[in-house]
């Protein structure tokens, strides 16, 4: 089966995904709060997610592994 993870909900709204797994990484896209990506790689705290087009960082503070 393929790994996800689902965005929480936070003070935000969404989530940024980040070009790097830290939180000075630049942020290249936001994820919506209830949605689920499929994730490539997990480095600490920190899952490598795909959406569409795009393969970014979201830090494990701000989603669930599924």
């Amino acid at each position: 089966p393929r790994k996800t993870v689902t965005v929480l909900p936070n003070e935000y709204g969404f989530v940024r995904l980040r070009e790097t797994p830290t939180i000075e990484g630049i942020e290249t896209d936001r994820l919506e709060i209830g949605a689920s990506y499929p994730y490539l790689e997990k480095r600490y705290d920190w899952y490598q997610i795909k959406t569409g087009d795009r393969t970014g960082w979201a830090s494990g503070t701000y989603v669930s592994e599924k």
